[in-house]
C-alpha cells in the first residue's frame, strides 16, 4: 500500500515518524522540501484507492500533538488554518489531493475522543528532522539516536547529555550549542558547524567529522577515539585530556589548539597544521607525524619533537645514543649511519626505515616492527630483540651472529633493559 502522494500540491514528501502501523503506516508525520509538516491519517480503503487525511501543522503544533498536549481528534477538527487535504492514493500509485474544511471531515473516521499520542517530548529516535529549525531548542537528555538531522539548525541548542548516537548531522549548524556529555558515537557530522560548541566530556567515538568546523570548540575530556577528523578545522579548540587514539586527523587544522594531556596514540596527523598548538604531556605513541606543520611556538615534549624531526628530515649519521624512541612511529625514516647506541626503542615502528650502517649496540628493540627495514651493515652488539614478528629466522640468525640477543618471550626480558 502506497501512503506518500507523489504528484500533488503537497510536494515530494518524506516520513518523519510512524505512530501506527497495520499492513503499512496508518498514522504518521511527514514533511516536504519546503519544510511544511503534515500528520497523515489513513481513513478507509475504497474501490481502487486508499483515502487519507493530511493535516498541515506548524512545528509548535507538531510538538504539541506528538507530546499529547492536543488529542488527535481535535487536532484534525481544529486545524490551525481550518483546512485539511483529502488525498486519494490509487492502487496504480497515482494520487490526487483536494483541500477540504475541518467541517467536511467524516468524524467517524477520526481517532476517538481523548486519543493522544503521548510520546516523550524529547524522544525523536529514528525521526527524519533534516533541515528542521531547532535553534535554541531545549533538547537536554533527548533521545535523537539514528535521527536524520542533516542540514538542521541546532545553533545554541541545549543538547546536554542527549543521545545522538548514529545520528545524521551532515551540514548541520550546531554552533554555540551545549553538547557536553552528549553521546555522538558513530554519528556522521561531516561538514557540520560546531564553532564554539561545548562538547566537553562528550562521547564522539568513531564519529565522522570530515571537514567539520570545530574552531574554538570545547572538547576537554571528550572521547574522540577512532573519529574521522580529516580536514576538520580545530583551530583554537581546547582538547585537554581528550582521547583521540586511532583518530584520523590528517590534513586537519589544529593551529593554536590546546591538546595538553591528550591521548594521541596511533593518530594519523599527516599534513596536519599544529603551529602554535600546545601538546605538552600529550601521548603521541605510534602517531603518524609525517609532513606535520609545527613552528617555534608549538609546545611539544622533547621526545616527540625529536621523533617529528627524524620522520620529516631524517637523522643520517646523527647522535641518538640513549634516546627514548619507544612507541614512536618511525616508519620509512632515514637513520642510516645514526648512533643509536643504548637507545630505548621498545615497541617502535621501524617498518621501511633505513638503518644502513647504523649503530644499535646495546639498544632495546623488543617489540619493534621491522617489516622492510634496511639492516645492511648495522651494528647490534648487545642489542636486545624479542617479539619482532616481522623478522625472518634468517635475519635473526644474522643479527645473532653480530652479537644481538633475542628473547623468545616478554617474560625473558626481566632485568635486561627497562624503559626510562
Amino acid at each position: 500500500m502506497s501512503y506518500l502522494p507523489q504528484n500533488t500540491d503537497l510536494g515530494e514528501l518524506d516520513t518523519i515518524e510512524i505512530y501506527s502501523y497495520y499492513n503499512g503506516p496508518r498514522l504518521f508525520s511527514c514533511r516536504n522540501v519546503s519544510l511544511n509538516i503534515y500528520f497523515a491519517l489513513w481513513v478507509d480503503e475504497e474501490a481502487g484507492f486508499d483515502l487519507w487525511l493530511y493535516l498541515p501543522v506548524s512545528l509548535k503544533r507538531f510538538q504539541e500533538i506528538r507530546s499529547g498536549e492536543i488529542d488527535l481528534r481535535n487536532a484534525f477538527l481544529k486545524s490551525e488554518d481550518g483546512l485539511i487535504f483529502e488525498v486519494k492514493i490509487f492502487f496504480d500509485s497515482s494520487d490526487v489531493a483536494n483541500s477540504i474544511s475541518s467541517e467536511e471531515i467524516d468524524q467517524d473516521s477520526l481517532p476517538l475522543p481523548d486519543d493522544y499520542l503521548k510520546l516523550p517530548s524529547k524522544d525523536f529516535s529514528g525521526a527524519y528532522l533534516s533541515s528542521f529549525n531547532l535553534n535554541n531548542a531545549d533538547l537536554n537528555a533527548a533521545n535523537l539516536s539514528k535521527t536524520n538531522l542533516n542540514s538542521a539548525n541546532l545553533s545554541k541548542a541545549n543538547l546536554k547529555a542527549a543521545n545522538l548516537s548514529e545520528a545524521e548531522l551532515k551540514d548541520a549548524n550546531l554552533s554555540g550549542g551545549d553538547l557536553s556529555n552528549t553521546n555522538l558515537s558513530y554519528a556522521d557530522s561531516s561538514y557540520a558547524d560546531l564553532y564554539s560548541a561545548d562538547l566537553s566530556g562528550a562521547d564522539l567515538s568513531f564519529i565522522k567529522l570530515v571537514a567539520a568546523r570545530l574552531s574554538h570548540a570545547n572538547l576537554n575530556g571528550a572521547d574522540l577515539s577512532g573519529a574521522n577528523l580529516v580536514f576538520a578545522n580545530l583551530s583554537y579548540a581546547t582538547l585537554r585530556d581528550a582521547d583521540l587514539s586511532y583518530a584520523a586527523l590528517n590534513n586537519a587544522f589544529l593551529n593554536s589548539a590546546d591538546l595538553n594531556g591528550a591521548d594521541l596514540t596511533a593518530v594519523d596527523l599527516s599534513y596536519a597544521d599544529l603551529s602554535n598548538a600546545d601538546l605538552r604531556n600529550a601521548d603521541l605513541s605510534a602517531a603518524n607525524l609525517r609532513e606535520v606543520t609545527i613552528n617555534n611556538k608549538t609546545k611539544l615534549d622533547t621526545k616527540w619533537h625529536q621523533v617529528w624531526e627524524i620522520v620529516n628530515f631524517g637523522y643520517v649519521g646523527r647522535n641518538l645514543s640513549n634516546a627514548d624512541l619507544s612507541n614512536a612511529n618511525l616508519s620509512n625514516a632515514n637513520l642510516s649511519g645514526a648512533n643509536l647506541i643504548g637507545a630505548f626503542m621498545e615497541n617502535a615502528d621501524l617498518s621501511g626505515a633505513n638503518l644502513n650502517d647504523a649503530d644499535l649496540s646495546n639498544a632495546n628493540l623488543v617489540g619493534v616492527k621491522m617489516s622492510g627495514t634496511n639492516l645492511n651493515g648495522v651494528k647490534v652488539q648487545g642489542a636486545i630483540f624479542g617479539d619482532n614478528i616481522d623478522l625472518s629466522k634468517d635475519v635473526e640468525r644474522d643479527l645473532e651472529n653480530k652479537g644481538a640477543i633475542f628473547n623468545d618471550s616478554i617474560g625473558d626480558r626481566s632485568g635486561v633493559l627497562t624503559g626510562r
